[in-house]
């Protein structure tokens, strides 16, 4: 199964986020922020997949990835270790006080290189 092309803003969005550590950092923050399911939403687009790919992936339907995506539904556990497998993540509890340390380890060197690996290396 192939990639969905990435074109216009998340295009802008990847360029900049792999560049740009300053960027990087206010998206770090803006995405550890977010209800889970955006940042499923988020980290779908950084693999390059449609909602009916990933519904593929993880043996769902495409319907109900949107409602996940949206929050108009309350998903069970087992549905979000289907998404979470098919997208190479894993939901992880963090801790509020621990969110300004992991962002500022993201954009250290070792941070620049994960980020252009994982989330956009896997685009090509």
């Amino acid at each position: 199964m192939r990639t969905k092309k990435i074109i216009g803003f998340e295009k802008y969005l990847m360029e900049t986020l792999s560049k740009d550590t300053e960027s990087r950092t206010y998206f770090f923050n803006f995405f550890y922020e977010q209800p889970l399911t955006t940042q499923i939403a988020l980290m779908r687009k950084f693999r390059g997949l449609s909602q009916i790919m990933l519904a593929h992936k993880s043996r769902l339907s495409q319907p109900e990835v949107a409602r996940i995506e949206k929050s108009e539904s309350n998903p069970r556990i087992k549905t979000l270790q289907k998404i979470t497998q098919s997208l190479g993540v894993r939901p992880v509890l963090v801790p509020l006080e621990l969110i300004p340390y992991l962002i500022s380890k993201e954009t250290t060197q070792e941070g620049k290189q994960y980020f252009n690996n994982i989330a956009c290396g896997r685009r090509k």
